[in-house]
C-alpha cells in the first residue's frame, strides 16, 4: 500500500497516496475513496449471489 503523504498547500490540504501520482484536497478524497467503497460494496453483493446480473 503506498503511503500517504499530506501537504499544505494555499491554506488547503492535499493528499497524495502514491508518490507518482497528483495531489488531491482532501473533499476529492473522500469523493474518490466513496466512490470505490460503492464499487466494493456491488462486487461483494454480486459475489455473494445477492444480485442478477
Amino acid at each position: 500500500m503506498p503511503e500517504t503523504y499530506v501537504r499544505e498547500e494555499e491554506q488547503e490540504i492535499v493528499v497524495k497516496t502514491d508518490p507518482g501520482g497528483e495531489f488531491l484536497t482532501l473533499g476529492q478524497a473522500k469523493r474518490f475513496a466513496e466512490s470505490m467503497q460503492t464499487r466494493i460494496d456491488y462486487l461483494s453483493r454480486l459475489k455473494e449471489g445477492e444480485l442478477d446480473v
